[in-house]
């Protein structure tokens, strides 16, 4: 991983929480980036005699007064309830890498299959292995007595795989192989690597010669190596709470799980509690879904803004368009206005001809009702109606002649019908049909 990214990575606060005998031991630690500082330590004396909500809200209070009460501790399992093992693999696919490791797995611990839990992760050698493996049951009972007391817990780890980080936390070991000590109540607390062994932690009561001469071998170390304090590979402390009274911090394994949880990405990824009950509250895992959720309101108001000024520039297009083809559709318009006009003309002038043609045929309709003897002494024809005077032996049988023509309707006398000395002199007003 390149440098600047782990320095980005290194940003957070973390709590560590370790079982140190009878009492609970809490580290709150803060980091940025190359800083590292002690937000605060927490004892709680005597936590399984008294009730979990006593000693709980005891955290609770302690985390509210740092302000990291969001945060979800790593905790460390007490030594003598987990087994770590190293294994070295031939060089495998990573899809059967979880496969081989189970097969391995089975004859390191005395528990039956279904009690048994266990976590690995890689080690920066390939091929080398860190397993953890715990029985179901102190998992369960460590998660419920901790969810009972309020605690949010995100890991539950060792000790091996928080020295392996915490030393490699800012940057990689000096020496590839060496080993650190750091006292403890009634012995040593050994932490070392070498060639021949990736990782070793161990609690080493009794003598410090006896120590020495158990580490070297298990390490395969020179017999004049130099054993260095456990803290001198740790990040130095850059700042401490006033509560510490000058103590940086009391514990190393605390200290380190406290680091993995303030930079969990460049710890190992050993974690024995199931994954349904993990919590994850930093809020550093906001940052994402915050600048994606900016990303995506900077698109939505570009997106915006595009489609404004692509209207803008269509518009602008579009009367240009219209300005050049103005001219164009002015003689358009005119030609239509004199079309129309033409058009209006020679129906006018087809009107004229067609009066003609329907005078002409209401004159013959008018000679064929009213027959010799009779005859019409005037006739005056309009668009609309039709008024004729004459004699006729009966002038009584004319109206229904005029109406049973297709050429008038509604005729009617104009006056009554007078007597004459050939017979009925009859004066008609009617009206036409069909005529232009």
């Amino acid at each position: 991983m390149m440098d600047p990214l782990r320095n980005w990575m290194r940003i957070g606060s973390g709590v560590g929480i370790e079982f140190d005998g009878a009492d609970l031991l809490v580290t709150a630690v803060r980091v940025r980036f190359e800083r590292v500082s002690v937000r605060g330590e927490l004892r709680i004396a005597n936590y399984s005699a008294r009730p979990a909500a006593e000693w709980g809200a005891e955290y609770a209070a302690f985390l509210k007064k740092l302000d990291l009460n969001h945060l979800a501790a790593y905790v460390l399992l007490p030594r003598e309830a987990a087994t770590v093992r190293l294994l070295s693999l031939p060089p495998i696919k990573s899809s059967e890498m979880d496969a081989a490791v189970r097969y391995q797995t089975e004859s390191l611990h005395p528990y039956a299959e279904d009690e048994a839990v266990f976590s690995w992760t890689k080690l920066e050698k390939p091929g080398d292995i860190l397993v953890a493996i715990t029985r179901k049951e102190t998992i369960d009972h460590l998660a419920a007595l901790l969810a009972e007391a309020g605690i949010s817990v995100a890991c539950f780890t060792v000790n091996a795989a928080v020295l392996y980080s915490a030393v490699r936390f800012l940057k990689a070991p000096a020496d590839s192989e060496f080993a650190a000590i750091e006292s403890v109540d009634n012995g040593m607390e050994i932490y070392g690597e070498s060639h021949a062994r990736a990782v070793f932690s161990a609690f080493v009561s009794g003598s410090v010669a006896r120590m020495e001469s158990f580490t070297r071998a298990e390490l395969r170390l020179n017999p004049d190596h130099v054993f260095a304090p456990l803290r001198s590979l740790l990040p130095s402390v850059a700042g401490t709470s006033d509560e510490l009274s000058g103590s940086e911090y009391q514990s190393s394994r605390c200290y380190a799980a406290a680091l993995c949880a303030a930079a969990p990405r460049l710890a190992l990824r050993l974690n024995l509690l199931p994954k349904e009950l993990r919590q994850n509250s930093s809020r550093l895992l906001f940052v994402p879904t915050a600048v994606l959720v900016a990303l995506l309101g900077v698109c939505v108001v570009a997106m915006a803004a595009e489609s404004r000024w692509e209207q803008r520039q269509y518009s602008r297009k579009l009367e240009t368009q219209i300005r050049q083809l103005q001219p164009a559709a002015q003689q358009a318009r005119l030609l239509e206005q004199r079309t129309r006009k033409a058009q209006a003309a020679t129906q006018q002038i087809d009107s004229f001809r067609m009066r003609s043609k329907a005078d002409l045929d209401a004159v013959d309709q008018l000679s064929r009702i009213v027959t010799p003897p009779g005859y019409l002494s005037s006739l005056d024809l309009s668009r609309a109606n039709a008024m004729l005077a004459g004699e006729a032996p009966s002038a009584v049988g004319l109206l229904k002649a005029l109406d049973a023509s297709p050429l008038f309707r509604n005729s009617s006398f104009m006056q009554t019908i007078g007597r004459t000395k050939d017979g009925e002199a009859f004066r008609v007003k009617a009206e036409r049909q069909g005529t232009p």
